[in-house]
């Protein structure tokens, strides 16, 4: 008997490999999450409320707010092709770009270009990321962005609901010349009460029980009929319309909404997640 090899059934190889791979995806879900912001910053003058919600363990969404100085914060949010492990790894990657470089490259679409560089370096062709990257100047109000073949920017101002849609390539699918070429830079005024929307493709890209798509025209009328202007309302606003509209369907890809609400002058700041 101590000669024999030692036996061990297959369904229990099996079985032990499957929970290896879920403690694994466990692991870097939660890694992932340390990543985004636990909770949005205090911009003076402004309301900012966010949320993130994979369609899966892990997700390849990403958000950020970056202090750039006194006045001046960088908010960020972009969309990696593909799911799972490789894009949270790419979504990494390139919150460590932005990060790096953000202070460097004062204007958005200098630091996009030089991420779009660093991508196209450091990632294999046929993945990219869309994104939005732009500058709030809490004493202006002014908002000063370039977009990355991501969704269009919502613009609320009382009951009027306008989307941004500068031109621009996904990081990651241009060359440096062309990308430069097609980046355009946009600058929108924010009065008080007005708010920016930034989301994700999943949103707009939600499907109910027909497989019929959200879209953005609910969206924009739910927001032109609501008077409530806070941003933490808005942010619930969306979150409940989607899920009406998807009722039981799944999820299929990561929903990301950014919502900034310039404050009347005299009422506090407020930070949600």
């Amino acid at each position: 008997l101590t000669e024999l090899p030692e036996f061990i059934p297959e369904y229990v190889l099996e079985h032990a490999r499957r929970e290896r791979v879920e403690r694994e995806y466990e692991l870097a879900r939660k890694v992932q999450q340390t990543l985004l912001p636990a909770e949005t910053p205090e911009i003076f003058g402004m309301e900012t409320s966010a949320r993130c919600s994979p369609a899966f363990e892990i997700g390849g969404d990403y958000f950020d707010f970056i202090p750039i100085d006194k006045h001046k914060t960088a908010i960020v949010i972009g969309d990696v092709s593909g799911k799972g492990i490789q894009a949270a790894f790419y979504m990494t990657l390139v919150k460590g770009f932005v990060r790096s470089l953000c202070r460097i490259y004062p204007d958005p679409a200098d630091l996009l270009c030089k991420v779009n560089t660093l991508f196209r370096e450091n990632v294999p062709r046929g993945n990219f990321i869309t994104m939005i990257y732009g500058i709030i100047d809490s004493q202006s109000g002014e908002f000063t962005f370039v977009r990355a073949g991501h969704e269009p920017l919502l613009h609320r101002s009382g009951q009027t609901v306008t989307k941004l849609q500068p031109a621009g390539f996904p990081l990651g699918m241009a060359g440096d010349n062309h990308f430069k070429k097609r980046i355009e830079k946009q600058t929108v005024s924010m009065q008080p009460g007005d708010a920016l929307i930034l989301l994700t493709d999943g949103f707009t890209e939600a499907r109910n029980r027909k497989g019929e798509f959200l879209g953005d025209k609910l969206l924009g009328k739910a927001l032109q009929t609501d008077k409530n202007l806070s941003a933490p309302h808005i942010l619930d606003l969306m979150s409940t319309l989607i899920r009406q509209f998807r009722g039981d369907t799944a999820l299929h890809d990561d929903v990301t909404l950014i919502v900034l609400v310039r404050k009347p002058e005299g009422m506090k700041s407020h930070a949600g997640t």
